[in-house]
């Protein structure tokens, strides 16, 4: 298990990411990172809604993967009801192991924010389970700025460095769980 405020965890981590060839999306508030032992180019989507949160995320999240010696390339999708199907784009390509979602939604006066909180995540959730690989939802559902605040800053809670460092974990557990047992995946 991987404790997620440990800092010295990154070597541990790190030993496993080049030993298996981890490969990360990370869709951030529309927002996507790649992260891939040896290539220059990943992805980091990013939309304009509640840009200050979401950029927040996404550079924690960056700079945790760059101490890993991943490499980050920044990308833009409109809002958290795109991240389903750009997380679906990205596993469709074979090419990911994990793909980390971010978006920032605050309650309005109408269902609106319960729509779109409840189904982007049960968008993820969907391509996750159809797919079989860990599709992360970082998506902030707050009632105010507050706590978006609380949640997205990196002297505070965080939670884009915890969303990288949770896919990693994850992808690491699913590998010795397929290599244990033997598992083929299709």
């Amino acid at each position: 298990c991987i404790d997620l405020n440990k800092d010295q965890k990154f070597l541990k981590i790190k030993k496993l990411i080049n030993k298996n060839g981890l490969f990360i999306r990370v869709l951030i508030n529309n927002a996507c990172i790649d992260a891939k032992p040896g290539k220059h180019s990943k992805t980091l989507n990013l939309e304009s809604w509640n840009s200050e949160f979401n950029q927040e995320m996404a550079d924690s999240a960056k700079a945790a993967l760059e101490v890993l010696g991943q490499s980050v390339e920044v990308f833009t999708v409109p809002g958290a009801l795109e991240l389903p199907i750009m997380a679906q784009q990205l596993a469709q390509t074979g090419d990911v192991d994990a793909v980390i979602c971010f978006a920032t939604i605050f309650r309005g006066e109408t269902m609106h924010f319960e729509l779109v909180a409840n189904e982007s995540a049960r968008g993820l959730m969907d391509v996750s389970l159809t797919f079989n690989i860990p599709i992360l939802n970082g998506v902030l559902a707050c009632e105010n700025k507050e706590q978006a605040e609380t949640r997205a800053s990196r002297t505070k809670e965080d939670k884009g460095k915890e969303v990288a460092l949770s896919a990693i974990a994850l992808v690491q557990q699913i590998a010795q769980i397929d290599n244990r047992y033997h598992v083929v995946q299709g």
